[in-house]
């Protein structure tokens, strides 16, 4: 690619037409098939709690072991990608444990997990601030020039290629409001995009009606922040279970609405992420979402009498709820059934998945409900 040309030492870069053909722009590829490219700033944003540095770690994983993104869409991992993730909130032992326990839910065993520690410790470099450390990196690197500096330059020079930044706010003293004050965080936010991958999570803030982000929700703060970013990638928890929609919202439009399941258990240490589907259509995407979180219930129903309701589908559905559900039985992913008599019937109000009791336990659930009476 053609250098600039500068008339004098303090005149910006000058560009030709002829330098400015798209064909002769350099390629960016994807770290993760259609989701997250290899250049760019990503904000990864959600309200606390929702799983933003779950994700990240997840990302993390899976591009150092290779392993597929919700065991669906493939990594770039033929080549040695560094990582580098500064802390600004939590402590490094949780970013190691979150990372092992998406491992384990990878099917990995301890000793698969064991034998990639000589990659992570070449890939993964993680700042965290120490008990009696001053300011560290992660709160200064974007109020101190120099700290500002060495980040672009690593980025540049090719020695890290991705940097997770977990999370924005305590990173700066600035007014999250101001777009001025602001500045500092959105020009280093641009200029990392030209030279390799930044993830930086955020906390989400005003939503707006009309909105196709995930919930209608936008990052809190300045819109100049969202105006930054290559790629939002924006989190809502489902109603129940762990049932998420993740949407990616990139800078040339193209959007892309993925519905998961997380199945966490904390005494094996043991994190698994379940791909359900996806859509190019906010409202399909919310449908996605909203049937994982329906059939969430359905799966946790240890008894037929504990399996939810139309009226709780209604919920999550609104109105169009039957439509919903309709389209579920046509599939073959649902029946309904009514607890009386334990069969389809011309009132059913349990929703459950075909087979999922015998014969035995609905008798058994129409004795407990006659004696209920």
């Amino acid at each position: 690619m053609t250098s600039p040309r500068q008339s004098t030492q303090s005149s910006p870069p000058i560009f030709a037409w002829s330098e400015c053909d798209p064909e002769d722009a350099p390629p960016n590829e994807y770290l993760v098939e259609g989701l997250i490219p290899r250049r760019g700033s990503h904000l990864i944003v959600s309200p606390p709690k929702a799983g933003k540095s779950q994700l990240a770690a997840h990302i993390v994983a899976c591009l150092i072991s290779g392993k597929p993104v919700f065991g669906y869409y493939s990594v770039k991992a033929d080549e040695e990608l560094r990582i580098l993730w500064i802390l600004t909130e939590e402590n490094r032992y949780k970013v190691r444990a979150r990372i092992e326990a998406n491992l384990r839910g990878m099917g990995m065993s301890e000793a698969e997990i064991a034998a990639l520690g000589p990659r992570f410790q070449k890939r993964l470099v993680i700042s965290a601030r120490e008990k009696d450390a001053s300011r560290d990196i992660g709160d200064t690197i974007f109020s101190v020039e120099r700290h500002a500096e060495w980040l672009l330059n690593e980025i540049s020079s090719g020695d890290f290629g991705l940097v997770i930044l977990d999370s924005l706010r305590p990173s700066h003293s600035l007014d999250e409001n101001s777009s001025t004050a602001m500045q500092p965080v959105t020009d280093l936010l641009r200029e990392l995009s030209e030279y390799g991958c930044g993830n930086f999570l955020h906390h989400t803030g005003h939503s707006y009606e009309g909105s196709s982000r995930v919930g209608g929700d936008a990052g809190r703060g300045t819109s100049d922040l969202d105006a930054a970013r290559d790629t939002a990638i924006h989190i809502r928890k489902g109603t129940f279970g762990g049932s998420l929609l993740i949407g990616f919202h990139h800078r040339d439009d193209a959007e892309r609405f993925v519905a998961v399941r997380t199945f966490a258990d904390r005494d094996t240490g043991v994190l698994r992420w379940e791909f359900i589907s996806e859509s190019d259509d906010p409202q399909a995407g919310s449908y996605l979402v909203q049937s994982a979180d329906l059939l969430a219930a359905i799966d946790t129903a240890t008894l037929p009498e504990t399996l939810p309701k139309k009226s709780d589908a209604k919920k999550l559905f609104g109105d169009d709820y039957r439509q919903h559900l309709f389209s579920m039985e046509q599939d073959g992913i649902i029946e309904s059934r009514e607890l009386a008599t334990g069969r389809p019937g011309a009132k059913p109000t349990l929703l459950m998945r075909p087979g999922q009791f015998t014969d035995e336990e609905w008798t058994e659930a129409e004795k407990r409900a006659r004696e209920g009476k």
